[in-house]
């Protein structure tokens, strides 16, 4: 069972976006399942790897649209700053993981 389901409430009917949330949702599925059928060190390495290039991807893309389509200049820095966070968060992640590692 996928950890993070896709809902028609996460869209914001708009393919091309909906598509790249679509795909990090199964990204982060792949970690989840990664992790309890401990699929192994490098195996994560690699998931949060993809992650992370692919979420840097999307939320350029994401805020070339916002740009592009008029969106309020507060709500896009306030939502790039939303993007910001995350991707400290999955470094974030990324290096707990490590430090985990090592010390086992």
């Amino acid at each position: 069972m996928p950890y993070v389901v896709w809902s028609d409430m996460f869209s914001i009917n708009m393919p091309f976006i909906d598509n790249q949330h679509k795909k990090l949702i199964n990204i982060v599925n792949d970690f989840h399942e990664a992790i309890h059928k401990n699929k192994g060190e490098e195996s994560l390495f690699k998931i949060l790897n993809a992650l992370i290039k692919y979420a840097e991807q999307h939320f350029q893309d994401e805020e070339r649209v916002m740009e592009f389509s008029g969106y309020p200049l507060d709500k896009k820095n306030e939502h790039k700053k939303i993007h910001e966070q995350l991707i400290i968060d999955i470094f974030r992640l990324q290096q707990e993981y490590n430090q985990s590692e090592e010390k086992t």
